[in-house]
């Protein structure tokens, strides 16, 4: 799991939720003390840090797909604004990408962000990279480009909770953000990916408008580290309270089993792991759903209902369930990375996600620090 000793700095609804600033020496052999002897950042100057998907990263070719970058550099804190935005990444033929950035911790010079790549190819080193340093090589952040991909809802849930306002970005449409209901600042936790959300046996949910209808295929997925507990805990809701009319993932917790299922013929599967962050996956076709732990389809998957998905209405909800579902169906865990699709997404991108956001580092490897040719 990557944890950071800080929470990252966003600016959320105009709003900055958290402020940071660096001074002091660094390692870097760049490093030269402002006027007075004081450490500080240097003067601007065009910097890059090459990345590269190693070949044995992707098994299969993969199209638009969103790479998680996590760069910690001292180099970074010395060169970068403190909201990151003297920055911008290319492919090594100098093409510009779209990237969604998700933090940076200026203290740690940590940078988290994801990079729509147009191709990867099996078995095939990708290369791309990271300038930054100034105003010639920064490039505005475009989430729904990077999320262009037929991805409907994309919650990192980096940004703190404030109850019944609408703060937490959707990366893939500004049009529908989540509303935290009885969430509070002391529920922005470390998360998989920088921050997520605990949620705690209750009321406490997020509340977001469905995205899904009909009997449409879908993909979703979200880290979940759950804790033992009784009952039916939700994880995610959407549609209305009817047989076929909703779908849903929850935690059947006194069987140690999870759930996905249409509020008809649920699929009920093994593998659920208490107080570990586990990557969910869930996709549904048809008559057909499969469940992925971790990168892995289930043993007992793909499971076939017996009627279509009716899926309807507005309602969306993360951490919870509508209270019809049992006295207290509140999650009593801890969610991160919530992504919703309208496309199903193969094996090879389900396993290539799982090792992209199990170790960023690994599945994209950075080169040190040099000047920009």
């Amino acid at each position: 799991m990557v944890a950071f000793m800080r929470p990252f700095q966003f600016a959320v609804l105009g709003l900055v939720l958290s402020a940071c600033s660096f001074s002091g020496s660094s390692s870097s052999p760049d490093a030269a003390p402002r006027d007075g002897g004081q450490d500080g950042p240097l003067p601007p100057s065009p910097r890059r840090i090459r990345l590269t998907i190693p070949s044995s990263s992707v098994t299969a070719p993969l199209v638009n797909f969103p790479v998680y970058v996590e760069v910690t550099n001292a180099d970074l804190k010395l060169r970068l604004d403190a909201d990151a935005s003297l920055l911008s990444f290319h492919l090594a033929d100098g093409a510009p990408l779209d990237h969604d950035l998700q933090g940076y911790d200026p203290d740690a010079g940590t940078l988290g962000a994801w990079v729509r790549i147009p191709a990867l190819a099996a078995a095939t080193e990708t290369r791309f990279e990271l300038r930054y340093g100034t105003e010639a090589v920064m490039a505005a952040p475009n989430p729904a480009g990077v999320w262009s991909n037929d991805f409907d809802l994309v919650f990192h849930l980096e940004e703190n909770p404030v109850n019944d306002l609408p703060v937490l970005r959707n990366a893939a449409t500004a049009a529908n953000p989540g509303i935290p209901r009885t969430l509070e600042a002391v529920d922005r936790i470390v998360g998989q990916l920088g921050r997520g959300l605990d949620f705690d046996d209750g009321m406490e949910r997020v509340e977001f408008t469905n995205p899904l209808t009909a009997g449409a295929p879908s993909t979703i997925s979200m880290w979940v580290k759950d804790e033992p507990a009784f009952g039916d805990e939700g994880l995610i809701f959407l549609g209305t309270q009817g047989p076929l009319q909703a779908r849903w993932m929850f935690s059947s917790l006194n069987s140690n089993r999870g759930s996905v299922g249409l509020i008809n013929d649920d699929f009920t599967k093994p593998d659920v792991v208490f107080g570990t962050w586990t990557l969910l996956h869930w996709t549904y076709e048809g008559l057909t759903s499969r469940v992925y732990a971790n990168g892995e389809e289930a043993p007992s998957s793909p499971f076939t209902h017996t009627a279509a998905a009716m899926t309807g209405g507005t309602t969306g909800i993360l951490g919870n369930m509508p209270i019809g579902f049992g006295t207290n169906p509140g999650l009593n865990g801890a969610l991160d990375e919530v992504h919703i699709s309208h496309v199903v997404r193969d094996a090879a991108w389900i396993a290539a996600e799982y090792a992209n956001q199990r170790a960023p580092a690994t599945f994209v490897v950075a080169s040190a620090p040099e000047p920009l040719p």
